[in-house]
């Protein structure tokens, strides 16, 4: 992995537009004449990641043509693609997750697109496109994502298709959101903040996102504080078990098992607590679960 950051855009259509863009968080202004790589300091990643807002202008008029906003991973070379045919349409990044039929390539109007980050992980891709008509991309312009009705606006949104064992491909849409927070420089940072929507909620057709929203955020948050509270009280109370059978291995069976009893009491209805939670369904088996978390790093 390289020790610098780079995001580099690679144009569609005109490939030398007279385009400037300024980058919110970084305080960046570049000139795309001068090229198509802006450097990044990794002193502004509290995390591996944050997300950018990137404000396009007119290079003669400076006049602001579209503002989009995207995943930036730390070390690597964040590859955004930017349609210049299009008008202020939306702003996507799309994740491929699964064991097989990761793409290569994937069709765009016509275009191969082929530059993909996966950050070291062999079961992952990742790609961005900014300023496009969602459905000219492939996987989204087929019956099975268009029949969810999902209405995309100017915002970007992360999607996430995942391919099962039996080949179906199954999909998570999320609008990609800030979440600002101030840190110990008096700098402020933007971070990941969204819930994914499964396959089943995006199917609840004639209802807008922020209805679904209301109605079952807590469904469609990926692993919410108490989920991981709860993992982690199980994993507790399992070292105090372990701990314990082996300060008390040389007890009689009978005084073990009384001494034992209460900790694996614990256990039993730690798991029945957990047992039904995603976290615990996605640690189980990683290619079930169709709400994929995008921080595979």
């Amino acid at each position: 992995m390289s020790n610098s950051t780079k995001i580099q855009f690679i144009f569609i259509g005109n490939t030398t537009p007279k385009f400037s863009i300024k980058l919110s968080v970084t305080k960046i202004i570049h000139h795309f004449n001068h090229g198509n790589v802006i450097n990044i300091s990794n002193e502004i990643f509290i995390n591996n990641k944050y997300i950018e807002s990137f404000d396009i202008f007119e290079e003669d008029t400076k006049k602001q043509i579209y503002n989009f906003r995207m995943s930036i991973y730390e070390k690597i070379t964040n590859y955004i693609y930017y349609d210049t045919t299009k008008n202020g349409l939306s702003s996507i990044e799309v994740i491929f997750f699964g064991k097989n039929n990761l793409p290569n390539q994937i069709n765009y109007g016509g275009i191969n697109l082929s530059e993909f980050n996966n950050n070291l992980n062999k079961y992952r891709k990742r790609i961005c496109i900014a300023n496009i008509n969602p459905y000219d991309l492939e996987y989204l312009n087929d019956e099975t994502f268009k029949q969810k009705n999902f209405i995309f606006k100017k915002d970007s949104y992360q999607i996430i298709i995942r391919f099962a064992h039996n080949n179906t491909i199954k999909y998570s849409v999320s609008n990609i959101s800030f979440q600002n927070y101030i840190y110990s420089d008096d700098n402020i940072y933007n971070e990941f903040s969204s819930a994914l929507y499964s396959d089943i909620n995006i199917e609840n057709t004639g209802e807008n996102k922020e209805s679904l929203i209301e109605k079952n955020s807590d469904e469609n948050t990926w692993i919410n504080k108490k989920e991981i509270e709860s993992l982690e009280k199980f994993y507790s109370d399992y070292i105090n078990f372990l701990d314990n059978l082996h300060k008390n291995e040389s007890l009689k069976e009978q005084d073990v098992h009384n001494i034992l009893s209460n900790d694996l009491q614990c256990l039993n209805d730690n798991y029945n607590e957990i047992g039904n939670k995603k976290i615990f369904q996605y640690l189980q088996d990683t290619f079930v679960l169709s709400d994929i978390q995008n921080d595979f790093n």
